[in-house]
């Protein structure tokens, strides 16, 4: 799905990794933050399963890691696979990010919590997803072998980035994500205070964001 407001950009991306045409589709959203756009996710994530594919979906933020993932896949997915949830954080001792390292080579702390981050993202069974994809099926088990990791506040600076990047798409953005204050962000790791804990080795070990 291509956003409308930077379609001719993002095709012409999308068509250098070897997309064409027939396989975009442009849609309107003018607000942000909100979860508007799950009702496409569902279409999507529906008709892909009805035509006998798997479904692997991450948001823009997110990474699914496992160091053989294809295999995992196929040697472990049933009916959904849930991974164990991961919130890369910028710890108080960390610089901001350079662009030109990769992530990893630069964040070594997280919060691992299951509860929120921990999303029903690989299915070969149909699930509705709520905004933000939280939810899971009742009986899902979390696989604790298998990492989605959100990297949305891995860097206060680039988190401003982002957001006045967002302010320019949209017409309403929720306010976590339309802020230019950092204070704001210095409120919301507060509340992770004391929770951070070092990242899976495994993770830091294959370094491949």
């Amino acid at each position: 799905m291509v956003h409308y407001r930077r379609q001719d950009e993002i095709k012409a991306a999308l068509k250098s990794y070897g997309f064409t045409e027939n396989q975009m589709e442009t849609y309107i959203q003018d607000k942000f933050g909100w979860g508007d756009n799950v009702h496409n996710q569902n279409r999507l994530k529906t008709k892909f399963l009805q035509e006998g594919y798997i479904v692997i979906y991450a948001d823009l933020d997110e990474f699914i890691f496992h160091p053989n993932l294809r295999e995992y896949i196929v040697a472990n997915l049933v009916n959904w696979i849930v991974p164990t949830g991961i919130s890369l954080m910028q710890h108080s001792s960390e610089p901001p990010l350079d662009k030109t390292k990769k992530i990893l080579e630069q964040r070594d702390y997280c919060k691992i919590d299951t509860h929120w981050f921990s999303k029903t993202c690989i299915l070969k069974k149909d699930y509705e997803w709520l905004a933000g994809r939280h939810t899971k099926p009742v009986h899902a088990a979390i696989s604790s072998d298998i990492y989605l990791v959100d990297v949305g506040k891995m860097c206060k600076d680039f988190m401003l980035e982002n957001n006045a990047e967002s302010r320019n798409i949209y017409n309403k953005v929720f306010w976590r994500y339309s802020t230019d204050k950092k204070d704001i962000f210095n409120q919301v790791f507060a509340e992770h205070k004391g929770s951070l804990e070092k990242l899976p080795s495994i993770i830091k070990e294959h370094s491949l964001f």
